[in-house]
């Protein structure tokens, strides 16, 4: 679908996901739709940073500072 100046690379899914592909081949899920990744692409400043946060349940709730 698109790149960033990182190397990145969005794509849209069959059931309309939209996953990131990091230029270092990790990749992650940003949003389940169009419309939720726009949400966290525009209204999340640093939401790379996020991409990493283990949200299975066996690590227990997600712990994440707001400045």
């Amino acid at each position: 679908m698109a790149g960033d100046k990182t190397g990145g690379t969005y794509f849209i899914c069959a059931d309309e996901a939209v996953p990131y592909a990091r230029s270092e081949g990790e990749a992650s899920l940003i949003g389940a739709s169009m419309d939720e990744a726009l949400e966290i692409l525009f209204g999340l400043p640093g939401w790379h940073d996020y991409t990493e946060l283990d949200l299975s349940l066996a690590a227990g709730p997600p712990v994440v500072g707001v400045a």
